[in-house]
């Protein structure tokens, strides 16, 4: 008989995670991990249930029989265990604590180029607002974060509700200098090289369509840089020209695009909340909403600035 003791609740969580995306490397994403914390958690639980969990396919990882089982099992725990620390921490917040809203680098950044409008609607609402920016997905369900933006489809089950706020554009943009060498119509790179995104197993991603772009636009990766504020800084100063988000790029006048926002690389923004919100919660959901229906022709790349160069 399996020692109950034995089971981890880390090893658990991430045994989900496995189940839920399929692999290692997504799940370890989710987990704010690496794929191979993952993969000694799963074998750590593996080993103390004394049966696979998994069948190891090429591309993925497939539930066995008992995997199946324990998944089914699991997920409910985890809902407990979700509803418990909610109303925990519902009940040991203080009133005026500030609402946490975690987010990825790229809508962090619109947050904090937004940051007075988002502030006055927050006070208007009587409350305050902290923003985390991190890849990893912390647990709103957990109570790890109030709200949650994140770039994928909200999950379909569980005590989460939510919505999708926008959609985010992205193109190539070089430093103004470097256009003005670079000819007409801009589209032989070059002469001035590509700072790349951080290379990736998942396909198709930013970082494989922008070393195919570069390639086919005669140009080599340099360096990669995988935090989108770095390769902002990057580009102004001269390193190449890069992919960023247009709401970054447009608005720089030291900027230019290279390229119309492929409609391949939009991404939607989704906002995710507990069921059970309290009331300062909603506001400052309203507030994201808020700003970002006001910031939607600058999200999508609709608005370049006036006596921008026409892009190649």
């Amino acid at each position: 008989m399996v020692d109950p003791g034995a089971l981890g609740w880390d090893d658990l969580r991430t045994f989900l995670e496995v189940a839920r995306r399929g692999t290692l490397p997504e799940a370890g994403r989710v987990l704010g991990v690496s794929p191979a914390t993952a993969g000694r958690r799963v074998q750590r639980l593996e080993e103390a249930l004394g049966a696979p969990l998994f069948d190891r396919l090429p591309n993925r990882l497939a539930l066995t029989p008992l995997g199946q089982e324990l998944a089914e099992a699991g997920a409910a725990m985890q809902q407990g265990a979700a509803a418990v620390a909610q109303r925990a921490s519902l009940r040991m917040a203080p009133a005026d604590a500030p609402v946490r809203v975690t987010a990825t680098g790229s809508v962090s950044l619109f947050l904090a180029a937004n940051a007075r409008r988002l502030a006055e609607l927050a006070a208007a609402a009587g409350v305050a607002v902290s923003v985390t920016a991190t890849k990893a997905a912390l647990d709103v369900a957990g109570g790890e974060a109030d709200v949650a933006l994140r770039m994928r489809r909200l999950p379909e089950a569980g005590p989460l509700a939510g919505r999708r706020l926008g959609r985010v554009a992205f193109t190539v943009y070089v430093a103004r200098r470097l256009w003005d060498r670079m000819g007409q119509p801009g589209n032989d790179w070059g002469s001035v090289g590509v700072v790349g995104l951080t290379e990736t197993a998942w396909s198709p991603s930013q970082s494989q369509w922008l070393d195919e772009t570069a390639a086919a636009c005669g140009a080599s990766v340099r360096l990669r840089l995988g935090e989108v504020a770095m390769r902002h800084r990057a580009v102004r100063d001269g390193a190449g020209a890069s992919l960023l988000p247009c709401f970054l790029g447009d608005c720089d006048p030291a900027l230019v695009r290279l390229l119309p926002p492929p409609s391949h690389l939009i991404e939607d923004v989704y906002l995710l909340l507990h069921e059970r919100r309290s009331q300062g919660v909603r506001a400052v959901a309203d507030a994201l909403g808020q700003v970002f229906r006001e910031g939607a022709d600058v999200l999508g790349g609709f608005s370049p600035p006036p006596g921008a160069p026409a892009p190649g």
